[in-house]
């Protein structure tokens, strides 16, 4: 922790006697100074913001009241109601500090004195979750497009029943979502979409044609008569002088389309 060049309050602090004969300093003059740099909060407390929405009467008779485009705030459609200053705490808490709806409400008035209900809570959650459905698609939109996607999937238990966590990211971007099911069907209601690149390899002992799985790319799905036990998985390191070609594409997991088929045999998608 350093100090910093402008600190926001400054108070200053004179001895009041000599602490040596006792005599007044208050006309002493100053000789030298040490500062001392606290960080701190201040006094946290909710401030009222009373919107006086007006009415007005046009020499035409009509009485126009004003709204949105007048700099009404969009939060204010009751005499009383929590402004986004205290939603966003309330999402923040609950939404990526995941503590229980119960205690970001205590939390919530313990520090700020806002004594909102678990409900405030629960339906403060459900209006931040609605206001990103634009960046949602942006982010299903561009991890459809990414060369490589990482999926994975874990348990949870979601009221009292078990149901599964399904991330999909790139080095950039991540998507969670929650579905009781594990696999495609989950990935399918998340928006996600696997392709399958069947790729042409070409070098020492490499078996030609090989479908790769974007979640392990870089490792064959299955050991295959054309693989072998063991060798191949080592020659697919980096450096190992082989010549990747992509020739085409196959969408596993987007609604409607067909799984691929190599070899004569039918492969299951990616989980």
């Amino acid at each position: 922790m350093r100090q910093v060049a402008e600190p926001d309050r400054v108070v200053e602090h004179a001895p009041q006697v000599c602490g040596g004969c006792g005599a007044g300093l208050a006309s002493a003059p100053v000789v030298s100074t040490e500062a001392g740099h606290v960080f701190d909060l201040p006094p946290i407390a909710l401030q009222v913001i009373e919107h006086r929405v007006q009415h007005r009467r046009c020499g035409c008779g009509t009485v126009t009241m004003a709204g949105r485009a007048d700099g009404v705030p969009a939060g204010v459609g009751a005499p009383a109601q929590y402004g986004p200053g205290v939603r966003a705490v309330a999402t923040y808490l609950a939404g990526a500090q995941h503590r229980p709806l119960a205690r970001t409400a205590g939390t919530l008035a313990d520090l700020l004195g806002a004594p909102v209900s678990v409900g405030t809570v629960a339906a403060m959650l459900q209006q931040a979750a609605a206001g990103l459905g634009p960046f949602s698609e942006a982010v299903r939109r561009q991890l459809a497009a990414s060369p490589v996607v990482h999926f994975d999937e874990t348990g949870l238990r979601v009221d009292g029943s078990l149901a599964w966590v399904h991330s999909a990211s790139t080095d950039t971007l991540t998507q969670v979502t929650v579905h009781p099911r594990r696999g495609i069907v989950a990935m399918q209601a998340a928006g996600a979409c696997l392709t399958q690149r069947l790729t042409t390899i070409s070098g020492p002992g490499a078996p030609g044609r090989l479908p790769l799985c974007l979640p392990r790319a870089g490792r064959p799905r299955r050991r295959s008569p054309t693989v072998g036990r063991g060798g191949f998985a080592q020659q697919l390191r980096p450096g190992a002088g082989l010549n990747w070609e992509k020739t085409d594409h196959r969408h596993l997991c987007c609604p409607g389309a067909a799984r691929p088929h190599a070899g004569g045999s039918r492969r299951r998608a990616p989980t």
